[in-house]
């Protein structure tokens, strides 16, 4: 065979690894004597459905594949059509159908019955593959040898089986005696995980009828005889479907397909979805009293009945459907939040560094309970729906997805929603902690080309690119203040990779290794939630040892939370809370806001500007509560490329600084306003922060790498600007800040002091823009303005009585 090397895989993907060891244990006896135990009169007539070996071992419920009864219906108007041995799919392949749901049971070798018929049954072999002298890459079967005792090489299998020689075929996948006439062969190699696989072999003796007990010694593995029901073509056809269905490696020899006639319909479509939907909204949640079919007989010999006449077979089997669809996660296609409603500081400190990448990394969001986190992974999720239906046309075509998102608390109830690009994933507050390393790096790696879990009975698929969230509470509460007690006393400014790795170790109790939990933060991005702080890491394979964390620090008088909701939209989200599945929960403004998301998340994604985001809260002069973000409208991008790396400035290429005018888009804002402006924000963050000690804006770093340490973002200013746009305001103050930056970075120690008034403050912009004499000037015009406001009030009050007192004299 030529000199050749070995690997074992690491695992192959499965969904049936879990029955076979306990296949040998049945008693043979009483499943012979166990066939038809499910009453269900589908497809053709009344056929009665046979137990599978999924429900020999005790899991009614079973989960998502398809199972016997489903194949009937699909199967229907079908029939074997017989051809040359073809090789098809490979080893990894999913299936849509399990072994576990083949309707057939143990041979028993004490009956005279004689089959034409069986089943060779190998489960859990060892797999892996060996690279021989051509460079190619083949499976092979570890444990068994041919016969010049080298491992059983599946390139071998396909080539003799496909030209029919079965007896020439290597153990374990020739009969270890031969029937004594022809017979023909379909072989199947489906991944069981682990460098597993599971080997079924479907015999068919061509017309000859041999005992059980002659049979059963041809196996290697358990040898196993199907079981049709009472109808034996529906029930042929229903498992030569099942077995097309397998997934995996496949030499078949014959394949179904439609006859010429195919079967009727029964009723309309239309009427068939409107009972359907009946059955969804008025069938009973459980049968543990046999409601099910009470519930269907009397609904379908009611003629007032939406499913008045329909097969009571059909009406059972969706009831069981949506009882075993309860067992799993969710899709979620209602969600009235959206990325217009987070806190200013956190879209632009980090939200727009987050976002490009959901499809390469996962996000992992941990800390304080009721602040936002669960709620936050949602709304991310769902714009990442929105987004990945934009790219395949936009959600107002014929039979586009809705945006949607699957929620689960546990790994396995991802198996009821294959996760796919469409549909976000979010394990939201669920044992994170009790979850193996391997399986949350493969989780939270959206860029992993095949991230398939482990799940009971099968296990859970998320598609490559697929955005995946996962909620944690658990952090440690102790080390968190002793670093903000520190911090407040000017001691501790930074924290370090080691001391973040040691915050979140409570919640990934289970990452023991170093490495692991380096492995897992170079997959995903970590959000980190306290009383006082937001921490946050960008996924990233670097560990330097003085690398530090950044982190926001919330002013003592603010709630922690990471959302600023309008008083319109804390009243829906209170209402979707109430009834999440209402279609009536959404804002007024709700279509304008998700195109504002949207936009601002697809700029971000194709490396275009995105603007500086604002918010101004507040009451108008009638007392309305005032809540309005900035800037209302974000545009479309401009085209597949973009224009650069994505920031946070709006500007297509600031180069003003302050006290000589903006370039750009703000070219027709003057250098004194901005000037103004720039004092005016000052004095009005001094009123905001000057009860917090230790409010300083650092100027020597740049604006986007610096986090808020008590100051807010600015509101806005009136008087003689109240004709300036507030984003205009937003970005003047954000390029003089970068003006500052650039003339002081040289300085040690410029800082900008937020707890002095205006007044007192030396002057640290530079000899050419004399920033007290700008203050002063801009204070002495307000007080100037108001004196004459005043003045014309007093003027018109007088003009006014005077009118009236003449008009009382008419």
């Amino acid at each position: 065979m030529g000199q050749h090397t070995m690997k074992l895989l690491p695992a192959v993907p499965t969904r049936s690894s879990v029955v076979p060891d306990r296949l040998k244990l049945l008693d043979r006896t009483r499943l012979s004597r166990r066939l038809f135990s499910l009453a269900a009169a589908m497809a053709r007539g009344n056929v009665i459905l046979p137990e599978t070996l999924r429900e020999t071992l005790g899991d009614a419920v079973g989960d998502e594949s398809i199972n016997f009864g489903e194949a009937l219906a699909h199967a229907d108007g079908m029939k074997p059509h017989f051809h040359a041995g073809l090789p098809r799919g490979h080893v990894g392949q999913e299936g849509l159908s399990q072994i576990a749901d083949l309707p057939a049971a143990p041979m028993n070798v004490h009956a005279g019955t004689k089959i034409s018929y069986f089943g060779d049954l190998l489960m859990n072999q060892a797999y892996g593959e060996i690279t021989g002298t051509d460079g190619k890459t083949v499976g092979v079967l570890t444990d068994w040898k041919d016969p010049q005792g080298q491992p059983c090489r599946l390139d071998v299998v396909k080539d003799l089986a496909t030209k029919s020689n079965f007896s020439g075929l290597p153990p374990p996948f020739d009969l270890k005696s031969q029937p004594g006439g022809p017979y023909v062969m379909q072989i199947f190699v489906v991944g069981a995980g682990d460098g597993k696989v599971n080997i079924f072999k479907g015999v068919d003796l061509k017309g000859q009828f041999l005992k059980m007990a002659n049979c059963e010694p041809m196996c290697h593995g358990t040898g196993v005889v199907y079981q049709y029901g009472n109808q034996y073509r529906a029930g042929r056809n229903a498992i030569c479907y099942l077995l097309e269905k397998l997934g995996g490696l496949q030499i078949r020899f014959s394949a179904l397909t439609a006859t010429a006639k195919p079967a009727k319909r029964t009723t309309e479509w239309d009427k068939k979805q409107e009972g359907y939907r009946y059955i969804e909204k008025k069938g009973p949640n459980s049968n543990n009293r046999n409601q099910f079919m009470e519930f269907a007989d009397k609904e379908i010999n009611d003629p007032q009945s939406k499913i008045y006449g329909w097969e009571e077979s059909r009406v059972v089997q969706a009831l069981r459907n949506h009882a075993s669809g309860r067992i799993n996660a969710k899709r979620l296609s209602v969600w009235v939040l959206t990325l217009k409603g987070f806190e200013p500081w956190f879209i632009n400190e980090v939200l727009v560094k987050i976002l490009p990448t959901l499809r390469r990394n996962g996000v992992l969001w941990i800390g304080k309970t009721r602040v936002g986190k669960s709620t936050a992974s949602k709304t991310l999720a769902f714009l990442m729906s929105m987004i990945e239906i934009d790219a395949l046309g936009g959600d107002d075509r014929e039979g586009a997805p809705e945006p949607s998102i699957v929620a689960a608390k546990h790994f396995d109830f991802f198996k009821g929603e294959p996760v796919e690009r469409v549909l976000p994933a979010v394990f939201d507050d669920g044992d994170l902690h009790k979850q193996d390393a391997s399986v949350l790096k493969a989780f939270l790696n959206p860029s992993e080309e095949d991230s398939t879990l482990w799940a009971r009975w099968g296990s859970s698929t998320f598609a490559p690119g697929a955005s995946r969230q996962a909620v944690n509470n658990s952090y440690d509460n102790a080390l968190e203040k002793r670093l903000v007690a520190e911090w407040r006393q000017g001691k501790a400014m930074e924290i370090t990779i080691q001391q973040f790795m040691t915050l979140i170790a409570p919640s990934l109790k289970q990452i023991t290794e170093e490495e692991d939990m380096k492995a897992l933060l170079a997959r995903s991005h970590v959000v980190v939630t306290t009383d006082a702080r937001v921490y946050f890491r960008l996924a990233s394979d670097e560990f330097p040892e003085d690398g530090v964390v950044p982190f926001y620090t919330y002013s003592k008088k603010s709630k922690p939370d990471l959302f600023n909701y309008s008083p319109e939209a804390r009243a829906c989200f209170g209402r979707y809370k109430d009834d999440p599945t209402s279609p009536n929960n959404y804002p007024s403004d709700f279509k304008e806001k998700a195109e504002w998301s949207l936009n601002f998340a697809k700029r971000l994604m194709r490396g275009e500007d995105v603007p500086t985001v604002s918010i101004t809260r507040g009451a108008s002069l009638f007392g309305q509560p005032v809540h309005s973000v900035q800037p209302a409208v974000v545009p479309p991008p401009v085209g597949g490329s973009g224009s650069g790396a994505a920031s946070s400035s709006g500007l297509s290429g600031p180069s003003a600084v302050a006290g000589t005018g903006c370039a750009g888009e703000l070219s027709n804002v003057g250098a004194a306003e901005q000037q103004a402006i720039y004092a005016a924000m000052q004095e009005q963050f001094f009123e905001g922060n000057k009860k917090d000690s230790g409010a300083l804006v650092d100027l020597m770093s740049p604006p986007r790498k610096r986090l808020a340490t008590g100051a807010r973002a600015p509101f806005g200013c009136g008087g003689e600007l109240g004709d300036v746009d507030l984003a205009e305001q937003a970005a003047i103050y954000e390029q003089i800040q970068q003006a500052f930056f650039n003339r002081n970075q040289v300085d040690s120690g410029t800082q900008m002091d937020l707890t002095t008034p205006p007044r007192q403050r030396p002057d640290t912009a530079g000899d050419d823009f004399d920033l007290q004499a700008e203050l002063e000037r801009h204070l002495d015009m307000e007080e100037e303005l108001e004196r004459q406001l005043a003045e014309e009030a007093c003027n018109q009050a007088a003009e006014d009585a005077a009118g009236q007192g003449d008009a009382t004299e008419e």
